[in-house]
């Protein structure tokens, strides 16, 4: 099954740009490679829209075990074979504008993207620094985390080279119960977020404008 769509975090559709990938670093949650005077401030950010959809990859009945309880009897020491999810196998920050989630394998998966006033830790509600004006929380719910995140509990964190940049920084988390979660930290307070799901390429797109007040 194909699907795709756009859905426009805002009011305007940001302008498209070309990614240009930059590798994970995985770093401790309570360290950041951006200045303090880039950290957000309570109710810095004009922005608290929200939306969510789903991303079809692959052929998602491919994820139903073959066999179910219902079929038959399971024999002895037989278990019921595990509905596989599809994995979200990298998380790239292009110029600085475009964050694109990468994904593979045969699903569903359910995101959301909302503008929060604090970043906080699924399952245990910590705060953790983010830089920026504007926060965007990105949730994936039914994936996996791939090999940047692999025997780690630490997020991967991505920053932009140059200071010209809408996104100030990212912060990915492996996955807890099927869920990734991440933080998008905006430079200013009056930002326009695009969401595009591309179903054919496996991808989740965050374009970002910045706009001055």
């Amino acid at each position: 099954m194909t699907w795709s769509t756009r859905c426009i975090v805002s009011m305007a559709l940001a302008a498209s740009v070309s990614a240009v990938t930059t590798a994970c670093v995985t770093v401790d949650v309570t360290g950041s490679s951006v200045a303090g005077s880039e950290r957000a401030a309570p109710g810095s950010c004009d922005r608290f829209d929200s939306f969510s959809g789903q991303l079809w990859v692959g052929d998602p009945a491919l994820t139903r075990p073959t066999i179910v309880p219902g079929d038959r009897s399971l024999e002895l020491g037989e278990g019921v074979p595990p509905v596989i999810h599809p994995v979200l196998e990298s998380v790239e920050l292009g110029d600085g504008n475009t964050v694109v989630f990468a994904v593979s394998g045969d699903g569903v998966i359910g995101w959301s993207a909302r503008f929060v006033q604090e970043s906080r830790l699924r399952a245990t509600d910590a705060v953790v620094p983010v830089a920026g004006s504007c926060l965007l929380q990105i949730d994936l719910s039914g994936v996996e985390t791939g090999t940047p995140w692999h025997h780690s509990a630490l997020p991967a964190r991505l920053s932009p080279e140059g200071e010209a940049a809408a996104v100030v920084e990212v912060l990915s988390y492996p996955s807890s119960a099927t869920i990734a979660q991440s933080y998008l930290g905006i430079r200013t307070s009056t930002p326009t977020v695009t969401v595009e799901p591309s179903s054919e390429a496996g991808t989740l797109t965050i374009r970002v404008k910045a706009e001055d007040r």
